[in-house]
């Protein structure tokens, strides 16, 4: 017999799991952007940074081992090294990436060069860290 209050609590859990799912993941991506001279900004009019292949490439690889670690956690390290690679070889990867990029640019925010003319800014709390 199903419980109606726990059944009502689903929205939060959904939620909550989500929040901290997606926030790790930004942060493995921010991260490893900071690495490459990148940087996440909601400057206004700041234009987003040409991203090289090495780049994309780079910040695929934080995201998918992010997710992977988060979603297969007791899978042991060599396994999900594979996994990884699966998923970047067939695109997946590239896809996550760009759907983050994406939903984050819907509220303004884009990677820039730090070297860029446009200043980068600290982000609104509870955005990228934990």
């Amino acid at each position: 017999m199903r419980n109606p209050w726990l059944t009502a609590e689903a929205a939060h859990v959904h939620e909550r799991v989500n929040q901290r799912y997606y926030e790790r993941l930004l942060m493995a991506v921010e991260s490893r952007a900071a690495a490459l001279g990148l940087a996440f900004t909601r400057t206004p009019g700041a234009k987003p940074a040409r991203l090289s292949s090495e780049d994309v490439a780079a910040l695929e690889q934080a995201l998918l081992n992010a997710r992977h670690l988060w979603c297969y956690g007791l899978v042991p390290a060599r396994r999900r090294h594979l996994d990884v690679g699966r998923e970047v070889s067939d695109g997946g990867g590239l896809y996550w990436l760009q759907w983050i990029l994406d939903a984050l640019a819907e509220r303004s925010v884009v990677l820039t060069r730090t070297d860029a003319t446009v200043p980068t800014c600290a982000p609104s709390p509870g955005v990228f860290g934990p």
